[in-house]
């Protein structure tokens, strides 16, 4: 897609007052977006977000977990659980992170990169601004999403299984050092 630029600069930890209600407010509208409507329109529907996702776990814990320490691979095994039962119903960016949301003169002036956006699960989307912002940012977004417990233990296992996809990226690429490295980003159990 073509545009003219977005004024801003990524977003960072706790930017100032009324970014995460702005984010929060942001993903509310879009996350309520009609899904039937955007997959006629030709978002990638729910079908094809859930085949993916139950691929992911597949691969992740048959190539993932048996690397890991025993209590760290029976940890990982039920992070993977959970997402595996996850819902597709909701449209969602797919890739929220601060190089995503720019902010400009101390609001948000745009959210960019939209190529992973599908049917998904709402908590994929607040794994960023709930878990990986800073404190007020999270609590802002909180309550203006009005986060639940189960939203933030399903945000909390999408970012606990994202070395997962490093792991079996440096195994595609054929990258021993990068496999390494990811594999000591899951905590010691």
């Amino acid at each position: 897609m073509r545009h003219r630029i977005v004024p801003g600069r990524p977003a960072l930890p706790d930017d100032g007052p009324g970014v995460g209600t702005a984010i929060g407010e942001f993903l509310a509208a879009l996350h309520a977006v009609d899904l039937a409507e955007a997959v006629r329109r030709g978002l990638p529907p729910p079908e094809r977000t859930s085949a993916m996702r139950d691929a992911h776990v597949d691969r992740f814990t048959a190539e993932v977990v048996p690397r890991l320490p025993g209590a760290t691979g029976r940890w990982l095994r039920g992070r993977l659980d959970l997402l595996r039962d996850a819902p597709a119903a909701v449209v969602v960016h797919g890739d929220l992170s601060a190089d995503h949301v720019l902010v400009h003169r101390g609001r948000v002036s745009g959210v960019i990169d939209w190529g992973d956006a599908r049917a998904g699960d709402p908590a994929k989307d607040l794994v960023w601004p709930l878990l990986r912002a800073g404190p007020d940012t999270a609590r802002e977004l909180a309550s203006a999403y009005g986060v639940t417990d189960e939203l933030a233990a399903r945000a909390r296992a999408w970012l606990d299984v994202g070395p997962c996809y490093a792991v079996t990226h440096g195994d595609d690429v054929g990258d021993p050092s990068l496999v390494a490295e990811a594999l000591t980003w899951f905590p010691a159990l």
